[in-house]
């Protein structure tokens, strides 16, 4: 629970440097509200930003020999079987790069993946199309059994280390498309009797990959290539258990005989790239922190305010005092577990790593570390409020907890984070004096941009702080963070693109005195940069370089 101390004659005699930081006398009646409009659109979608895995899994038996051959006489200088056909055909119409990546397994008696990753190493999917071309020679070869077991746990292994090597953003969009070809059963296993265990056990494993991973979608579709002369039964069996697994796996099932062209353009392989629309957008003054119903000076945007700073002996003019990577915020609320913000041995935080913030979501990444949530996530627990802001407000980040009302005042902890309200205790007395308030709707004239959604918002009854000098900053000056949050519109519970603007109007005490005077700050669509990016540039959000003054 996070300490409260109002302010107040007990602060006067309890701290021993109140005469470094003078308490102001509040006038009876404060302008102290501010108004911020403006306008915003969200990215335009990219096809990195939803990746699309293609993998076949191409049986190269013996039999194949027979089922599928080299054209004799072969019309070409280098000939290919319709396997090789089928898939060179997708690489044409389909090429790689753009977010589209493929591979390619072999399986015989052993099994072989025959694509080489970004690394130059066999073993994983490759954005060239030139890479596959290269091992299509090997579909014509056909030597030993069929070993569909071998086949599926080699495709498990290479998916699986694809998926992880994904961000969780991106592994949330991304589709992986499976084309299992085979001519026949597996051998030495019989399917008599349906499928076997063993091979339902190794197909279980790849489908459970989609709720694992948590991607957008993985579907497992299978081909059967017939024989001239392969005996009715052998056929109905064969066919049997590959429409079977497909029809486990989420994917069409296909049949071609001996004299078919193999087409496989009825499955779908393009992106699920989409229009992002708005998730959430939230206001937050940095420097006015809502306490029991009123608003306190924050002058550092720690998270404390001044006067629990000056109570507790660290500086209200810095976010961590000790200097030790972890911020006082956290080592006020998490004393009890042995932090000290005064004292600089406590913090797991030494490497360059740990003091950088990856997702750009005002969390240094050790912090991350310590409150469980995702270094490269704005918002780890995809609920539309950013890691930072719950940390201060007091929800939980890692996992959501909007729809709760934790200090049980009738208003849900999303509802008081929106507000800036108090989600910890009950302030809904005074909801209507302190709530910020929002008005969003969609522009439909010659602002909007193609592909792009883009929205009009004023968000009003901002409380200002006459704040100290602090962080660089003139006194009186309040940091106020637009964070908007875009998802695909037809996936809300995606991470989301995170874009950030920043006001810095003023605001001070003795004498009252506000800029902008008006109460009135605009923010136009340029305001508006990416929260954070690979590499720091002019299109990813810097408060030193982007805040909007009066």
């Amino acid at each position: 629970m996070r300490l409260r101390v109002a302010l107040g004659a007990v602060l006067l005699v309890a701290c021993s440097n109140t005469s470094l930081y003078p308490a102001k006398q509040q006038p009876a009646v404060r302008d102290d509200r501010l108004t911020i409009h403006g306008q915003f659109c969200t990215e335009a979608p990219q096809p990195a930003e939803f990746p699309v895995r293609i993998l076949f899994i191409v049986d190269i038996s013996q039999s194949m020999n027979v089922t599928d051959p080299i054209p004799n006489p072969c019309p070409q200088s280098a000939c290919f079987n319709r396997r090789a056909t089928a898939v060179e055909d997708v690489l044409n119409t389909y090429p790689a790069g753009s977010g589209v990546e493929y591979g390619l397994i072999t399986f015989q008696s052993s099994t072989a993946i025959q694509t080489r990753d970004s690394t130059g190493q066999l073993g994983g999917f490759t954005a060239s199309s030139d890479e596959v071309k290269l091992r299509l020679p090997a579909l014509n070869v056909g030597v030993g059994e069929t070993n569909y077991v071998g086949a599926l746990d080699t495709a498990y292994e290479m998916l699986q280390q694809d998926m992880i090597a994904l961000d969780a953003t991106a592994r949330s969009r991304a589709r992986y498309v499976i084309v299992f070809i085979s001519d026949g059963l597996p051998t030495p296993t019989s399917v008599e009797y349906g499928m076997p265990p063993e091979i339902h056990d190794s197909l279980q494993s790849i489908v459970d990959l989609e709720k694992q991973q948590r991607l957008a979608e993985l579907a497992f579709h299978t081909v059967y290539l017939s024989a001239p002369n392969t005996p009715d039964y052998v056929q109905l069996q064969a066919k049997e258990l590959l429409a079977e697994m497909a029809t486990m796996g989420g994917g069409t099932y296909r049949a071609f005989d001996a004299t078919q062209r193999i087409n496989l353009f009825y499955i779908d392989f393009t992106s699920f790239m989409r229009t992002f629309a708005l998730k959430q957008l939230v206001a937050m003054n940095l420097n006015a922190l809502p306490v029991n119903g009123e608003t306190v000076v924050d002058s550092d945007g720690d998270g404390l305010s001044d006067a629990e700073e000056e109570l507790v002996g660290s500086s209200p003019l810095l976010v961590d005092t000790d200097g030790d990577g972890f911020s006082d915020l956290l080592e006020v609320r998490q004393s009890n577990a042995g932090f000290d913000p005064l004292f600089s041995g406590d913090a797991d935080c030494r490497m360059a790593t740990d003091r950088r913030d990856d997702d750009g979501d005002g969390l240094l990444n050790c912090e991350e570390r310590y409150f469980g949530t995702n270094s490269r996530l704005v918002d780890s627990d995809a609920d539309g409020f950013p890691d930072d802001l719950e940390v201060r407000m007091g929800t939980n980040p890692a996992a959501s907890d909007t729809l709760y009302d934790s200090d049980f005042d009738g208003a849900r902890n999303g509802t008081e984070l929106e507000a800036h309200t108090d989600p910890l205790h009950n302030d809904v007395a005074n909801f209507s004096v302190i709530a910020y308030r929002y008005s969003i709707s969609l522009l439909r004239d010659q602002r909007a941009q193609p592909g792009r959604l883009c929205y009009d918002f004023t968000v009003s009854n901002i409380t200002l702080a006459p704040t100290m000098a602090a962080q660089g900053l003139p006194e009186g000056t309040n940091t106020i963070l637009i964070r908007v949050a875009s998802t695909p519109a037809d996936s809300p519970e995606d991470f989301g693109n995170h874009q950030v603007a920043c006001a810095r109007p003023t605001y001070l005490w003795d004498p009252e005195v506000k800029t902008p005077a008006s109460g009135e700050m605009m923010l136009p669509m340029t305001a508006f940069k990416k929260a954070f990016g690979p590499t720091p540039s002019e299109e990813v959000f810097d408060a030193n370089r982007d805040c909007v003054v009066p």
